[in-house]
């Protein structure tokens, strides 16, 4: 008798798509976790842009003070200079005046055109000295640094393998032997011969039917320990070659996930990396335009796009945020996915034992009918034998009168236990008949 085959259809892996709540759900969970990594991190990278910001800006005062020393280094020299050729000028007036008093008045007209002209020329060496401070001023002032953070994000997939439990059930069949105990005749006198003849023959008979019988469910008890060890066999083959399409189905799995989130983050990454880099171009640009001037357009130009690098970080943030979350999901779907199978399993192997269970349990009853229908057949036929031997005897012992033959033919339907006590009567009542007839 075939078992039939169970046929089982499972896909692995989540199917149905992935909803908003599903991703909340994984996230809230995920949170508390995240937390406190995320807060360790924020701390450390706190901690190392105080230091970066302390030390950049201990740099700047340096800078600043040191260029704000020599702009005021360079001043001193350039009144230091117009001093000196001012007091040049005011010793050669002076020489030219003592020199040319008397000459005064006839130079007058020609003095005061060169005093206009050399005030004029006076003039024209202040407006270009103060031309010239205010480029150095201007070219000397401190450019804001726009220090981009790009955290670069780490994304780790926890490779769950879940470890199968191999449960080896070890089936014990008992083969009940049943022993038939005859009832022994109760003790009678000696009986003649013939009978414990008779006797001896059934004895030797059971005998040889009980030692039949042990041969036989000693064979049939080796055939099915063989028959159940085959299929012990081919049953843990059978979960070992389900065990390993699963593992490997798995891993296959979780390597194409890696693959498909990896591919997502360079791509992700690459598309951040071209958005920074327009961004930067942009934003260097923009410099160069108002590099000129720190004025409040400037300023307010700066914030504008600070504000739009901090806008494009957070929509990148929640994106990311969005991918962790439907990993989370799909890890989650995953873990339920096994544990289903696992259950399924465990419910397919507990089937399939009761099915063997019953099958084997089915086989011993009709192995056993089989083996009673056969010494049912075996008895009748003994009994069979043994009824006209006993009608024999009880013919043999009879009386020879009539009266006695009519009871025997009374006595043809009855059964054996009376046969042979009438029998047993009968000859005792000729072994006294005898006696008397010897005695006379």
């Amino acid at each position: 008798m075939e078992r039939p085959q169970q046929q089982r259809t499972m896909t692995l892996g989540p199917s149905a798509p992935i909803h908003d709540w599903e991703v909340e759900k994984v996230t809230l969970m995920n949170e508390c976790e995240e937390y406190r990594d995320r807060a360790e991190s924020l701390e450390r990278k706190i901690q190392e842009d105080r230091t970066t910001y302390d030390r950049n800006t201990a740099s700047l005062l340096r800078e600043v003070k040191m260029k704000e020393s020599l702009l005021e280094k360079r001043v001193q020299d350039i009144e230091k200079q117009l001093m000196d050729q001012i007091q040049d000028l005011q010793r050669q007036l002076e020489t030219q005046r003592n020199e040319h008093m008397d000459e005064m008045e006839e130079l007058k007209t020609r003095y005061d055109q060169v005093l206009v002209t050399e005030q004029k020329k006076h003039q024209r060496r202040l407006e270009s000295v103060q031309e010239r401070l205010k480029n150095v001023i201007s070219s000397n002032q401190n450019k804001d640094e726009n220090d981009d953070i790009i955290q670069s994000l780490k994304i780790e997939l926890a490779k769950e393998k879940s470890q199968r439990a191999q449960d080896k059930l070890e089936y014990q069949t008992r083969q009940q032997q049943q022993q038939q105990h005859q009832q022994q005749m109760s003790s009678q006198p000696p009986s003649p011969s013939p009978q414990r003849d008779l006797t001896d023959k059934y004895n030797m008979e059971m005998q040889r039917m009980r030692e039949l019988f042990m041969s036989e469910s000693q064979q049939q008890s080796m055939q099915h320990e063989a028959r159940i060890q085959n299929l012990r066999s081919e049953y843990e083959e059978a979960l070992r070659e389900a065990n390993i399409q699963l593992e490997t189905e798995k891993d296959v799995w979780n390597i194409e996930k890696q693959a498909q989130m990896d591919q997502l983050v360079r791509n992700v990454q690459q598309e951040k990396e071209q958005a920074i880099k327009k961004l930067n171009q942009e934003w260097e640009d923009k410099m160069l335009d108002v590099s000129t001037s720190m004025s409040k357009d400037a300023l307010e130009i700066q914030d504008h796009w600070q504000g739009k690098l901090d806008e494009l970080d957070q929509i990148k943030k929640l994106e990311m945020d969005r991918l962790k979350g439907e990993m989370e999901v799909v890890k989650h779907r995953l873990g339920k996915e096994i544990e289903r199978r696992k259950q399924i399993q465990s419910k397919w192997i507990t089937s399939i034992e009761k099915e063997r269970q019953y099958y084997l349990l089915q086989q011993q009853l009709e192995n056993q009918i089989q083996r009673l229908q056969k010494q049912l057949n075996e008895i009748q036929q003994d009994y069979q034998i043994s009824y006209r031997l006993g009608k024999n005897l009880l013919s043999l012992s009879t009386l020879t009168d009539s009266s006695s033959l009519s009871t025997k033919d009374r006595n043809d339907k009855q059964e054996l236990a009376d046969i042979l006590q009438q029998s047993l009567r009968n000859v005792t009542l000729w072994h006294h008949y005898s006696h008397h007839q010897e005695q006379q």
